[in-house]
């Protein structure tokens, strides 16, 4: 692993905060891991033409994923 940064992801209903780890390797993918059960949030990966994107399909903040009544 080479960077790892810690970033608030917001809070719950309850108001605890959530916080999200990013972790960059030395290629530049880049995925972000919550202390909401490890949820994998964004991952960033390169397609055939270098270009990065987040590959991950799911929800941009942790009151939105904690009301969800279904999994992606």
């Amino acid at each position: 692993m080479e960077h790892i940064e810690i970033v608030p992801l917001g809070t719950l209903s309850d108001d605890r905060a959530v916080t999200g780890y990013w972790m960059t390797n030395s290629q530049g993918m880049r995925v972000l891991i919550s202390d909401l059960g490890g949820t994998i949030w964004q991952l960033h990966a390169p397609d055939r033409d270098g270009v990065f994107a987040d590959v991950v399909c799911g929800y941009d903040d942790p009151r939105a994923l904690e009301a969800s009544e279904g999994y992606i």
